[in-house]
């Protein structure tokens, strides 16, 4: 059973490997699980490598939408979005007042206009195209907090973008 400390260190992996930081960050991590047993180890660097390569698609579309997304498009979206794709936040600030703002956060801003809360396939699916956010939010596949409406406008980001 891993320590509250070793949970904290091993946490902080995850989010360094989602951010797309460093497969490295394995290396910070790797004596904890080997403390424990080389099976632990060889178990949680499986899941980390399959973490990792879903954070970087997810990341791969918000780098798209980063470039994409013109001042006309801003204008329209008007607003902050959070996307929370299996467990990882990532900010698209896209208020008019502002510049465009695109990246993986960890503590979310004070206000945010909408989050939208789905799983890395349905994320995916939406930015491809192959699923609209109103059936992936229809069938319960994506969970919508705040502005409804300017949650349906993310269409618009994921039409901008080439994935």
């Amino acid at each position: 059973m891993l320590s509250n400390t070793s949970r904290i260190i091993i946490r902080q992996a995850l989010r360094n490997v989602a951010a797309n930081r460093q497969m490295s960050t394995l290396n910070m991590i790797k004596p904890i699980c080997l403390s424990q047993n080389n099976e632990s180890f060889l178990q949680f660097h499986q899941s980390v490598r399959c973490f990792s390569d879903q954070a970087a698609k997810a990341t791969k579309i918000m780098d798209a939408a980063r470039d994409a997304i013109t001042d006309d498009l801003k204008k329209q979206l008007n607003g902050v979005f959070v996307f929370k794709v299996s467990g990882v936040n990532y900010l698209l600030d896209a208020h008019a007042d502002r510049p465009l703002r695109v990246e993986v956060v960890e503590q979310l801003p004070e206000k945010v206009d909408v989050t939208m809360i789905t799983d890395e396939d349905t994320f995916v699916n939406m930015a491809t195209g192959k699923t609209k956010s109103t059936s992936a939010f229809m069938t319960g596949k994506l969970k919508i907090k705040g502005n409804v409406g300017l949650a349906m406008k993310a269409e618009k980001i994921f039409k901008a973008i080439k994935v």
